[in-house]
Formats: C-alpha cells, structure tokens, sequence
C-alpha cells in the first residue's frame, strides 16, 4: 500500500541487506518486525542498542521540594489522532487542581494546540521547546513523565520511547498506556 518511492526503496534495502555487517535496533520486539519484513540476513549482525540519555543527565537533575500538587510533563511532539491527548486533559481537568499537566514541545498539530487553548485551564500549559541538553533541569519541577502515544501503528506499539528512558533517568514516574507493548513489557 506505499508509495512506488517507499516501493522502490523497500527493494533496495533488501539488495543491500546482502552487504550489511550490522544491523541494529532499539529493542528485540523492533528487531522482529525487521526480520519479518525483509528476507533473512547472516546471522550474528544483528544488534540490539536502546536509546538511552546520558549519565550526566542524572548529575543536573534537582532535587524535587514535596508538594500538595502533583506535576506531570509531556516532551516531545503532539497530536489528537494518535495520542491519548485529550483522555489525559480531561482527567487532570477533573482532579480539582491536585495536578498540573505540563506540555513541553515545538512540534504541535494545529488541532491539538486549538483543543488546549479551548480548555482555558490554568493547570493545563503550553511550554516552548527546550534545547536536548536543558531538559533534565527542566524536568527536575515534575514529578510524572508522560508518553501519550495511543499505539495504533507498529511503530508505536513496539517501541520504548526515548523519553521512557530520559525520564526515568531524571527521576519522574513514568505514565503510558497499555498498548505500548515494548514499553509494558520493558517495565516489569
């Protein structure tokens, strides 16, 4: 069903996949998809290498003050078709301000920044991005890191986010659905 461009370049990657002496992915469940979808390629290439933040990340984070609000963060991209956005602003919207819910990203689909600005909730803000290495300081006013994605695609269900890893790196809770199997399974 792709384009005869992502066509075309599908039949190149198998061509290639002759050549290659490494092949790599973030998780084993990433590198299932992959042997499904290409032909079998030698064995002892293949590399599992997860994404994760640097160790200095840890050395910046700040100690959290207790609080009677809880603060949650989102980092990174946000949509409604493909996100559990609004699920999430409804329900810090209903805890009675023992939540504030934090949105830190530069990459934002114009109905999602619309269904937020329409919320008029003040425990619910739009953050701009921040550059990569600001955002363990960032991320030391939170106390739950989100990850949003609703899993309808491959992509989504079979991987573990990178801020999976940054947050849990930098001390927050982690929040994410059920269908995120990598990710569920990567936290038992």
């Amino acid at each position: 069903s792709a384009s005869k461009y992502v066509q075309l370049l599908h039949r190149c990657e198998k061509d290639l996949l002759k050549r290659f002496c490494w092949v790599s992915q973030t998780n084993e469940d990433r590198m299932q998809l992959y042997r499904d979808r290409l032909p079998k390629f030698s064995q002892g290439i293949e590399f599992i290498l997860p994404n994760y933040p640097m160790t200095n990340w840890s050395d910046e984070v700040e100690h959290r003050k207790k609080s009677k609000i809880i603060r949650m963060v989102h980092v990174g991209a946000l949509g409604l078709d493909t996100m559990h956005l609004e699920l999430i602003c409804q329900w810090v919207m209903s805890q009675a301000g023992k939540y504030t819910l934090d949105f830190i990203t530069s990459n934002i689909a114009d109905s999602a920044y619309q269904y937020i600005k329409s919320l008029e909730c003040d425990n619910i803000r739009l953050l701009s991005a921040t550059e990569y290495y600001e955002i363990p300081s960032k991320l030391s006013f939170y106390s739950i890191g989100l990850v949003l994605y609703k899993g309808v695609v491959p992509n989504y269900i079979f991987n573990v986010p990178n801020k999976v890893s940054e947050y849990l790196h930098c001390g927050l809770d982690v929040w994410y659905p059920n269908s995120l199997e990598s990710t569920s399974a990567w936290a038992k």
